[in-house]
């Protein structure tokens, strides 16, 4: 997971320096705002915000495991551990 999320990372830093230097490149001349440079700019932010997603969609994914865990899940699962591991006199169970 953390491959992905340096991808993506390194690909949001692209498109925000992409972005800088056509904005760069308009406040000293050497582009003039038209139509063209403005839909340059609008594909820029629309990457921007879907890596934004993308990055969103990973940490999500990363935290649900934690998020899904509740306090009777963690009770039965020691329940059952505590069952399969002891027997009636209270001693441990040796493998077989």
């Amino acid at each position: 997971m953390y491959n992905v999320f340096s991808m993506i990372m390194k690909k949001g830093i692209k498109v925000f320096r992409e972005f800088i230097h056509l904005n760069e490149a308009v406040e000293k001349g050497f582009l003039h705002p038209n139509n063209s440079l403005r839909e340059r700019a609008h594909r820029h932010e629309v990457r921007r915000q879907e890596i934004l997603v993308e990055l969103a969609s990973l940490k999500r994914q990363k935290e649900m495991p934690l998020t899904k865990l509740s306090k009777k899940h963690i009770a039965a699962f020691c329940s059952a551990l505590k069952e399969r591991l002891c027997v009636r006199e209270g001693v441990f169970e040796t493998a077989g």
